[in-house]
């Protein structure tokens, strides 16, 4: 009896587990396998493709600045992922965003910016709108549509360097991971942004993915965006 009772307790064990393993799961897969590109995002979240991104780089302009447009022939791959309930281009304006949005970026780097590129410029990427000193870099490394962001006021929560080996980033590549916290100059609310960026070793490629919302919605939704920042992996095609 005593036999049988462990068996049907091992059955119900094996079958529950099979439920769990056969759930959907809370995030699906998104990819460029042509670039080498992979994360996952939290399902419901509303895809934004490349195109219904381009009105960022008007920056409420008609047409895109000569700058602009220098970006946007580099940009190789594009993409966004909007959580809110009512979606819109603007929420991936740094300072726009009241629920996570992720925006990925490939863009082919110029002998010049290959030549600027470093791991200490890589870490400036993301605060970019925050110094004076990256002039060289602005058009290339900030997401288009977040001049207006903070000049000061911002606290550095992560910031790690990726290197081979480490399990955070595959042979070939290296780059940083950032989170922090900023002071929106607008309305002064406080922002968190989460950055990657990520090099090839001929530095001809250039790998981001920036995650951001207020202060109040990073807190309430850390885990997802902490899992969304994980799962970006750049590898060779």
């Amino acid at each position: 009896m005593a036999s049988r009772r462990v068996k049907l307790f091992a059955l119900v064990a094996a079958l529950a587990g099979l439920g769990a393993a056969c759930s959907p799961s809370r995030y699906e897969f998104e990819a460029n396998k042509k670039l080498g590109v992979y994360l996952k995002v939290p399902r419901g979240w509303t895809d934004v493709t490349q195109d219904q991104l381009f009105p960022l780089y008007a920056q409420g302009e008609k047409d895109p600045s000569p700058e602009a447009y220098q970006v946007l022939k580099q940009v190789m791959w594009e993409r966004g992922w909007d959580s809110s309930s009512e979606p819109a281009v603007n929420h991936f304006v740094l300072g726009e965003a009241n629920a996570p949005v992720v925006r990925v970026s490939v863009r082919a780097l110029t002998e010049d910016q290959q030549k600027a590129m470093s791991t200490e410029a890589l870490k400036n990427l993301a605060l970019g709108s925050y110094t004076e000193r990256l002039e060289n870099f602005t058009e290339l490394l900030r997401n288009p549509g977040t001049s207006e962001l903070v000049s000061s006021d911002f606290i550095p929560l992560e910031d790690e360097v990726l290197k081979p080996g480490d399990g955070s980033v595959r042979d070939g590549f290296s780059g940083v991971r950032q989170l922090f916290e900023a002071r929106n100059d607008l309305d002064q609310t406080l922002y968190v942004i989460g950055f990657i960026g990520i090099l090839d070793d001929a530095r001809s490629r250039l790998y981001t993915m920036t995650v951001h919302c207020n202060r109040r919605c990073y807190v309430a939704n850390e885990s997802a965006i902490q899992k969304v920042l994980d799962s970006f992996t750049v590898r060779k095609p």
